[in-house]
């Protein structure tokens, strides 16, 4: 009776035990989600550093995210013999009781992050990128607080003077 109870308790005690191995989800959506920012900040920086030797500016970006995770365990009882050989024939086990083989304890986990990756280079994307900077715009750049220099270079190609009655 005691020798039950101990297998039903450890019995207890593994089902238990494969009920914490659940993934918890705020650790790999902050992975995700720093990932996707420092990929972007680097997309950023690449584009300046094409803009800077006249390179063609490349634009595109993740639209969609999906990591998935499965676990799977398995516990099963041994393989064993019950009963006398018949006939005096060897058994197939080479005379154990009980086999333990790879279908006693099993655990497998598969890990996987999917994503989308689209590009920005359409005509309605290219119209709004291309267009002049409005007033209102500027105005909010402004009031952000970044230095006057880095909101000239950032914005400003040339800029055209013209005054009236002079000749050009």
């Amino acid at each position: 009776m005691f020798v039950r109870a101990v297998g039903v308790c450890v019995l207890i005690t593994l089902a238990m035990t494969g009920c914490a191995v659940i993934d918890p989800v705020d650790s790999r959506y902050d992975t995700v989600s720093r990932s996707l920012a420092k990929a972007r900040n680097e997309a950023i920086f690449l584009n300046l550093v094409r803009a800077s030797h006249n390179y063609p500016l490349d634009f595109v970006t993740i639209s969609n995210v999906t990591p998935q995770m499965s676990n799977t365990t398995s516990f099963a009882l041994p393989s064993f013999l019950l009963g006398p050989t018949i006939n005096g024939a060897l058994p197939t086990t080479l005379d154990r009781d009980v086999i333990f083989g790879n279908t006693t304890a099993s655990n497998s986990t598969s890990v996987s992050t999917n994503f989308s990756v689209s590009t920005q280079e359409i005509q309605s994307f290219y119209q709004g990128f291309l267009k002049p900077l409005d007033l209102e715009v500027a105005d909010y750049f402004i009031r952000q607080n970044y230095s006057r220099e880095l909101l000239f270079w950032l914005f400003v190609d040339s800029v055209e003077v013209d005054i009236l009655g002079a000749q050009p």
